[in-house]
């Protein structure tokens, strides 16, 4: 490690460290990187005066966003109440739309049996149509003679 105070640079052991921090050296490691800063450095009051001024902006605009943070926290909270309000309308909606496919396939249904019905009575009055034609055409062929029918 090394201790370093303007352009005066010295190598040194651990057991020397402290002796240089309290003389006003700073100690870097061997990558160049600061281990710990020298004593009774001042830096230049405008130089000072920038970084609270920068501090104080940071400070504000940190108060800022935080009001920020709590209108948009108020806003996520309204959001999900909306969403769970919609969620529980497509829930309603949903077994609503369940009810009317059970509605309609019964109507269904029913219709076919309807259907299956009117045949087999359509098919029931064609039975009874002819069977009345036969009978009627009986009836006329036991009236009539066999020189009525050749005539006629």
């Amino acid at each position: 490690m090394k201790a370093v105070l303007g352009n005066k640079e010295y190598l040194i052991d651990e057991s020397q460290k402290k002796h240089y921090v309290d003389r006003g050296y700073d100690i870097r490691d061997e990558d160049n990187a600061v281990i710990a800063y020298g004593r009774g450095k001042t830096i230049p009051y405008d130089e000072y005066v920038r970084v609270v001024n920068g501090l104080k902006e940071q400070f504000s605009m940190a108060g800022s966003m935080s009001d920020e943070n709590n209108a948009l926290k108020e806003r996520v909270n309204a959001l999900s109440g909306e969403i769970d309000n919609l969620n529980n309308m497509i829930k309603g909606l949903t077994d609503e739309n369940d009810r009317l496919k059970q509605e309609i396939k019964s109507l269904t249904d029913e219709n076919d049996n309807l259907k299956q019905q009117a045949a087999r009575q359509g098919q029931l009055q064609e039975d009874n149509l002819q069977e009345k034609e036969d009978t009627k055409a009986k009836s006329s062929v036991k009236g009539k003679t066999k020189e009525d029918m050749a005539a006629g």
